[in-house]
C-alpha cells in the first residue's frame, strides 16, 4: 500500500506507512519562536543526495519520491498555520489550501492540520488531524526542515523555505 505524506506542501510517497519525527531551534512548549512568523515560500527539496526546486520531484526508488509544488507557508503568532499551494510538483495549476495549527518543542516544529480544500470558502475538516513534525533551523530570511522515514532504509527529506 502505497502513502502519502505531506508536510509543508511537500509530498513524500513511499511504500510503506510514516511515521514522522525530529529535531533546529525553538522553544520548550512556552511561547511561539517569532522568526518563524511570516510567510514562507518553498524554494527546493533534498534526498538521497538529490535536490530539486519548487515545484520538482525526485524519484527515490521505483516506488518512492518526494516532490514539491509551488507553495506558501503562513506561521501565524497566535499558532494557527495556513499553506497554500498553487501548483502541484510539475508546475501545472493546482489550488489547494491547508490550515491548522503550528507549535515548537526543541528543534522540533509540528504542523497539525484540521482543514483542507480548494479554497478558503471550501474547506473541508481533516479527520482526524494530520499531524507531523520535523526539525527545523532558522538562519537569517532562510527556513530548513527536516523528516526521516521510518522505513527501512530510512528517507531524510529536507525542504527550504525562503520568508517573504
Amino acid at each position: 500500500m502505497r502513502y502519502s505524506f505531506s508536510m509543508f506542501g511537500w509530498t513524500l510517497v513511499s511504500g510503506a506507512v510514516l511515521a514522522i519525527g525530529a529535531t533546529g531551534c525553538g522553544d520548550d512548549g512556552g511561547a511561539l519562536p517569532s522568526e518563524l512568523f511570516g510567510t514562507w515560500d518553498a524554494v527546493s527539496l533534498e534526498a538521497e543526495g538529490m535536490s530539486t526546486p519548487c515545484p520538482g520531484e525526485i524519484d527515490i526508488t521505483a516506488t518512492d519520491s518526494v516532490s514539491c509544488g509551488t507553495e506558501a507557508t503562513t506561521f501565524n503568532a497566535d499558532g494557527t498555520l495556513v499553506v497554500v499551494e498553487t501548483t502541484d510538483e510539475l508546475g501545472d495549476p493546482f489550488d489547494w489550501r491547508q490550515e491548522g495549527t503550528w507549535s515548537t518543542s526543541g528543534n522540533t516544529l509540528t504542523e497539525t492540520v484540521t482543514r483542507e480544500g480548494p479554497d478558503a470558502s471550501n474547506l473541508q475538516a481533516v479527520d482526524p488531524p494530520d499531524v507531523s513534525a520535523g526539525t527545523f533551523r532558522v538562519s537569517g530570511s532562510t527556513l530548513t526542515v527536516s523528516v526521516t522515514s521510518p522505513s527501512a532504509p530510512p528517507v531524510t527529506v529536507t525542504g527550504t523555505l525562503q520568508q517573504r
